[in-house]
This record gives C-alpha cells, structure tokens and sequence, in this order.
C-alpha cells in the first residue's frame, strides 16, 4: 500500500495529477485548493490514499495527515464514496467538522454531492469522531456563515472558482458588514 509520495508534479489536470517518483508517475487524485496552488514541475509531498477495487487502484493525496484522517473518516460514512469525500474536503475542513459536531444539516447539505439524508447521516455516524480541537478553533474572522454562503454564491455565479472564493474567506483578516461588502473585498484582491 502506498501511504506517502515525494516527488515532482508532471502534469495538472482536472481532478488529479501526475506525480513523477523515482522515475515513475503515479495519478493522485487531489483537492482544488491542491490544484490550484502547485505548478507543474514543482516539488510535491503527499499523504496517499489507497484504494484497491476488483477493476482500480486509486491513489488519493492530502497535505496534511489531518486531512487524511478526515477523508477516512468520511469515507466510513455509508453512502459516501472517495470522490464525494474529496467534494468536502474542498470546503474549509474546519468549518464542516464544526457543522459535523453542531449536528447543522442545513451547511453540510449545501456541499455538492450530499443530499439532505446523506448529510444527516454524516453528521449522526461522525458527531462524536472529528477532531473537537480543530473545529473549536475555526473563528472565520468572525464572519456569519450567511454573509459567506451569500458571498460565495454570488462569486461563484459570476465566474469565479469556489475554492479560491472559500480560501479568501478562511484568510481574510477584515471583517465584513454584508455580503456586498466581502464580495467588493474579494475582488480587490482577485
């Protein structure tokens, strides 16, 4: 089983890329906020799952072995599979194991690819299982969650890409009176 691979990232692609490692290239699978912060020909460390089927073998790749942990988790969760798993993990992790623990349907039903049921489950099965240390420390400067949701989706609708949209949100140092506001303060800096 592959757990860690070192090496330099040969080519970017829509959900994955080409890992270069003692002469061989290894398909990782990798988050946007992965995608869009590496470059090809850049040196690269991952944390790897594997994932062994009757007809594939697919490598996922995390940052962080947090995030790691978190995917497993995830995945334990019937109904959830490795390529919704990687669809959460594309949110803020600490804001959705904060709605994990608060049992809030509504946030984690909003995420592609989790219906309410699927969402409601994911949140009973793991309630007791995430970290209470990282979610506990997530303040998003002190923004509400419904002047992000209403931010995110009108960037988003004009174009810009959701994880650079939800990154802005975790980094921001500003506070923000409405949504309006943050989305002026995302394309300031954009």
């Amino acid at each position: 089983m592959i757990a860690y691979l070192q090496g330099t990232v040969l080519q970017k692609m829509d959900r994955h890329i080409i890992m270069m490692t003692q002469g061989v290239g290894y398909l990782v699978f990798v988050g946007n906020d992965i995608l869009s912060s590496v470059q090809e020909q850049e040196d690269l460390s991952l944390f790897i799952h594997t994932q062994v089927r009757q007809d594939d073998l697919s490598l996922f790749g995390f940052r962080e072995a947090s995030e790691l942990q978190f995917f497993r988790q995830l995945m334990s969760v019937s109904g959830i599979g490795a390529k919704t798993a990687m669809t959460i993990l594309d949110m803020p992790m600490g804001l959705t194991q904060k709605a994990i623990a608060e049992e809030d349907v509504s946030y984690l039903s909003k995420i592609p690819g989790l219906g309410k049921k699927t969402a409601a489950r994911l949140s009973l099965e793991l309630k007791g299982k995430v970290d209470a240390n990282q979610w506990t420390s997530v303040d998003m400067n002190s923004i509400p969650r419904s002047l992000q949701e209403e931010a995110l989706e009108a960037l988003v609708a004009l174009g810009y890409e959701k994880h650079r949209v939800i990154r802005f949100l975790n980094e921001t140092q500003l506070s923000y009176e409405s949504a309006e506001d943050l989305v002026k303060g995302f394309l300031q800096q954009a």
